[in-house]
């Protein structure tokens, strides 16, 4: 878990209109043929909705530097567990925190 790989993203991501939703189109005047599944459908090709759980490793990188860190805190050692479920044990937390 003391990697970047390990963590993902549940938040939705902000498009360029500075939104996390596209606007519903709006029907021009005098247009006969308009169909409104296709002006949605040219509006998402223009600006695509990234993937709902994206690891934060492929975040785009701010100011030269990645925008997450990963630290690992306290006693990282392990230690044998003989009475418990999991064989060994570790005191150690991991941060992670957004730039």
């Amino acid at each position: 878990m003391g990697k970047t790989e390990s963590w993902v993203h549940a938040n939705l991501n902000i498009l360029k209109n500075c939104r996390t939703a596209h606007l519903d189109p709006t029907e021009p005047e005098g247009a006969e043929d308009w169909d409104e599944e296709k002006a949605k459908a040219a509006i998402e090709s223009q600006d695509p909705y990234a993937p709902r759980l994206k690891p934060i490793n492929l975040d785009d990188k701010v100011c030269g530097q990645n925008p997450w860190v990963v630290r690992l805190m306290g006693d990282t050692m392990e230690y044998g567990n003989p009475k418990g479920a999991f064989p060994t044990i570790s005191s150690g937390v991991v941060v992670v925190r957004s730039l």
